[in-house]
């Protein structure tokens, strides 16, 4: 009986407005015996004193708590929805980077009403860009905040950068910790990477100024990027270390749409050996991973570097297609033998394309379009490649309307010239010269086909430019890839994302 009314008395802690999206209750205790339903994402909390056990949830988007104590550490991590945390009637001068930590999340933090000091247990704040940071928010401050941490210590992780290893050994890693730090935190596991399971035998020792990960017998699914994080430090650093556990090669395809992947794994992965067969013929290339192979003239094998990690290659596979190509490209069953030093693994795959009779017939009736459609200063046949050209993807763009061209190394010098379509620039280029090439700029509108048929001695037209390679496959690398935080580098988050988006228009 007195069991039943303890129940009734907590669950009474709590307040579930039906007409809005807003629970309210006194603690998170409280909040742990509530059932909440996907309509209620907003959590309100009177105290913020810590729960006996952990409280997770997948509902709650915002928390809004009222906070005249400590704010116990770990408090949220488990609220995985969670994307906005403000602390109300705030009495904090000091809010450490654990109080506030939500998994795979960098949520945004209202402090405006706190009343934080300039103590360097505070600097974490505002010094998130930090290399090897595990973690960081969007704060928002006190208009009163005013603080320089330059003299603070942020300390640092020192280790190996690798260890290599051969299967059924055992590994032992090793970080020393030079950093501030409090009380260590034995509950929580320092060291996590991709391959980590609990049926392998792996312990963790940890000090304040040691971390160790012992692997008794690595296997060669093992293989990866550790990562160490120190929970128990002021600032939240993090390290990585590369598990190069000696394994066989091996390969899968994947099929994008617009191009085929090939991608390779295995530790050591270099040099790469691929032998394509075809309709009895065979070519042989070695991969390289900055620059494409042509096997039988058009079939382009092209390294993709934002994917490639040091125990992983990814290659794209296209062939090289375009309007006024002489001949047809070769379709049907490919044999690929991919090798290393370990071993070769071959895939099997059967690669078509739209061949040039068919681009012929989809030309005709792209052209039926236009030109019921609208009329311009320019010419039929310029909006047909303009309209052609806006229903591809960027990728499909590059593989199939401009030509394949080994780029090399390319330096923009001064302006020297403006036009009607864009500036101009002197530039080196490293098949023809220093200084032996002129780069024009032009705006992507309908007389951009019209300019580039035009002029004379055309080297080279670059269709986009992002300053860290391929935009998709930066994006695709950037992605949320698992349920860890130890993802290297790190899922993008929205206000980066908006940054591209801006940057792109």
């Amino acid at each position: 009986m007195l069991w039943m009314l303890f129940i009734i008395v907590r669950i009474e802690a709590c307040e579930v407005d039906t007409n809005s999206s807003v629970v309210e209750c006194v603690d998170l205790s409280a909040f742990q015996l509530l059932n909440v339903t996907d309509a209620h994402t907003t959590l309100t909390l009177e105290q913020c004193t810590p729960s006996e056990y952990p409280i997770a949830s997948s509902v709650i988007e915002r928390i809004e708590i009222i906070c005249n104590n400590t704010l116990t550490s770990f408090t949220f991590e488990n609220f995985s929805s969670v994307h906005e945390i403000v602390l109300s009637q705030c009495q904090l001068n000091k809010l450490r980077w654990q109080s506030v930590f939500v998994y795979d999340r960098v949520p945004s933090v209202d402090l405006s009403e706190c009343l934080l000091d300039c103590s360097c247990t505070n600097g974490w704040l505002v010094s998130s860009s930090q290399q090897h940071a595990a973690y960081s928010v969007a704060p928002l401050l006190p208009e009163s905040f005013r603080c320089s941490f330059a003299d603070c210590d942020w300390g640092i992780l020192e280790t190996m950068p690798y260890v290599e290893c051969e299967p059924g050994g055992k590994v032992i890693i090793d970080v020393n910790v030079s950093a501030p730090c409090t009380e260590v935190y034995p509950n929580r596991k320092y060291f996590s990477w991709h391959m980590s399971d609990s049926k392998y035998t792996v312990s963790e020792y940890v000090t304040k100024e040691h971390l160790q990960l012992v692997i008794d017998e690595v296997k060669e699914n093992q293989l990866g990027t550790i990562t160490a994080v120190c929970w128990h430090c002021d600032f939240p650093l993090m390290t990585t270390i590369e598990l190069r556990v000696r394994s066989q090669l091996r390969a899968r395809l994947e099929d994008r749409g617009d191009a085929q992947l090939i991608i390779v794994s295995g530790w050591p992965i270099s040099p790469i050996n691929l032998t394509i067969r075809w309709n009895g013929d065979q070519e042989t290339h070695n991969l390289s991973d900055h620059s494409a192979v042509t096997f039988f003239d058009n079939l382009v094998v092209r390294p993709d570097e934002g994917q490639s990690l040091f125990h992983r290659r990814v290659f794209s596979v296209f062939a090289l297609a375009c309007s006024h190509c002489p001949v047809d490209h070769p379709t049907g069953n490919y044999t690929f033998d991919i090798c290393s030093t370990v071993n070769c693994f071959r895939l099997h795959n059967s690669i078509e394309h739209i061949g040039n009779h068919a681009l012929l017939m989809r030309k005709r009736a792209m052209h039926d379009r236009v030109e019921s459609r609208r009329t311009s200063r320019v010419t039929e046949e310029t909006l047909l490649r303009l309209e052609e050209r806006s229903s591809l993807s960027s990728s499909d763009y590059t593989n199939q309307i401009i030509p394949f061209i080994d780029l090399g190394t390319i330096q923009i010098h001064e302006c020297i010239g403006k036009g009607a379509f864009g500036e101009v620039y002197c530039g080196s280029w490293e098949k023809t010269g220093e200084r032996s090439v002129a780069i024009k700029s032009i705006k992507a509108d309908e007389d951009v086909e019209k300019e580039v048929c035009t002029t004379v001695a055309l080297g080279l037209f670059l269709n986009f430019i992002v300053t860290k390679g391929d935009l998709r496959s930066y994006l695709r690398q950037r992605a949320p890839t698992s349920t860890s935080y130890s993802q290297f580098p790190p899922a993008l988050v929205e206000e980066e994302l908006r940054h591209i988006v801006r940057q792109v228009c």
